[in-house]
């Protein structure tokens, strides 16, 4: 499997918070892995094999080509059906309204064909991106794209509120966030689902979510004290999470040899 990710410079910035490209071939496919909540919505290029979502029951279903996978608030199982060539834009949690001109409520916890959102746009796009070489290329294609739009403004109000939330791994109370922008929560709650797909504190606990998980990857056997770090009580509060956002113990999490799952943790 090959992994590459990288930081946005320069105007893509106050949308994209990284680009990554995934390939893999087929005598290294797996099952069903579980993508979990990361408060981030993804624009996803798929040019070879498509990848598949699982659905209870088994259920299986062919992704589109091109995706927008809105806001989780549980996992989401995803395999591979073939050889891999992907190509993806995680957004910044605040952008993709401002990016896509949707309400991210209302593809939340969906995958949504880009070519529903961007009409006739989406093929010139995955033509180009499919076509070119490398991620440097795909970049630099996709942040012309982006010179093209004519996104909205992201509010200035909802990126200080995410600040404080990511800097205090989510333990900063609602209520102080809406007082320090002179909101009542109300409002701050509205603004939220809609430009971001989760109400505040739902966001929070995601950012909780990930900031253990990404501490995790570095030093499993003190899961439970990093857990206190970020701001869970004791360990059942930290399985209920686990249970809610994984489906899963965290032992049964971390006990799988997972490839995907890893990667889309927001550290």
């Amino acid at each position: 499997m090959q992994y590459s990710e990288t930081k946005p410079h320069g105007f893509s910035e106050h949308f994209v918070k990284l680009y990554w490209e995934l390939a893999y071939s087929r005598n290294e496919m797996s099952g069903p892995e579980p993508v979990l909540p990361n408060g981030c919505v993804e624009i996803i290029f798929d040019f070879r094999d498509r990848f598949m979502t699982y659905h209870s029951g088994a259920v299986a279903e062919i992704q589109p080509r091109s995706i927008v996978a809105g806001q989780l608030t549980t996992r989401l199982m995803i395999g591979p059906s073939g050889e891999t060539d992907m190509f993806g834009v995680r957004l910044r949690y605040e952008s993709a309204f401002s990016l896509l001109g949707i309400s991210m409520i209302e593809i939340r916890d969906q995958i949504v064909d880009l070519h529903d959102v961007l009409g006739s746009v989406e093929n010139e796009l995955f033509e180009k991106l499919a076509a070119a070489n490398g991620l440097n290329e795909r970049i630099s294609i996709f942040e012309k794209y982006l010179f093209t739009l004519n996104a909205r403004p992201v509010c200035a109000e909802l990126s200080e509120c995410v600040s404080i939330l990511r800097s205090t791994s989510g333990a900063k109370q609602i209520a102080h966030c809406a007082a320090n922008l002179r909101w009542s929560e109300r409002r701050l709650e509205r603004t939220f689902n809609e430009q971001i797909g989760l109400s505040p504190k739902l966001f929070a606990r995601i950012i909780r979510f990930q900031s253990l998980l990404a501490s995790a990857e570095k030093d499993r056997p003190s899961l439970l004290d990093h857990a206190i770090a970020v701001g869970y009580y004791d360990q059942s509060h930290m399985i209920r999470d686990f249970r809610s956002f994984a489906g899963v113990t965290p032992m049964e999490y971390f006990g799988r040899d997972l490839i995907l799952s890893g990667l889309f943790v927001d550290a």
